[in-house]
């Protein structure tokens, strides 16, 4: 059955979110894309970095509301959910592991890069990028070479004890 991109958007695109977990860590929320747009876009996530709580709301909020289309089925996410979280953010460099909030979720590396690379990574917020893993081994993998690319950088990790 085709998607109903008329539908509120939080009908068709399942979301997740992995909270902050550790003061300045943001709160990620993920869209998983319905297979069909899967198979066109070539993403199996949407994302949206989330720094405050007014943040969270006005997300909160367009994902009730369908998604805006340019034309049928030229979804405009920008003019859309994504104007809730869109202002610039600044602050130290980091590379965090966001651990699977429920069974089927990915794990997630989310890296805050300094400005002057942050438009050379194409940052989302002028600072922010992500990647999702199946598993943990693959993300830590890559929060070693971010480190590097970081130049150090602060890695942050949970403590297991604390999770859930």
């Amino acid at each position: 059955m085709p998607i109903d991109f008329s539908q509120p958007i939080e009908e068709w695109l399942p979301t997740m979110t992995y909270p902050g977990y550790q003061a300045g860590l943001p709160d990620l929320v993920l869209g998983r894309f319905p297979p069909e747009l899967v198979a066109s876009s070539r993403r199996r996530f949407k994302s949206w970095i989330v720094e405050t709580p007014a943040e969270m709301k006005a997300l909160t909020e367009a994902l009730a509301r369908p998604v805006p289309q340019l034309r049928p089925g030229a979804l405009d996410f920008k003019s859309g959910p994504d104007k809730a979280v869109t202002r610039r953010s600044s602050g130290q460099p980091f590379c965090a592991l966001y651990v699977p909030p429920a069974p089927g979720w990915p794990w997630v590396v989310l890296s805050a890069w300094p400005a002057a690379l942050a438009h050379q990574v194409g940052a989302e917020r002028g600072r922010y990028t992500w990647d999702s893993f199946d598993t943990e081994a693959a993300a830590i993998e890559l929060m070693a070479r971010i480190r590097i690319a970081l130049g150090g950088g602060k890695i942050i990790v949970p403590d297991p004890t604390k999770l859930h």
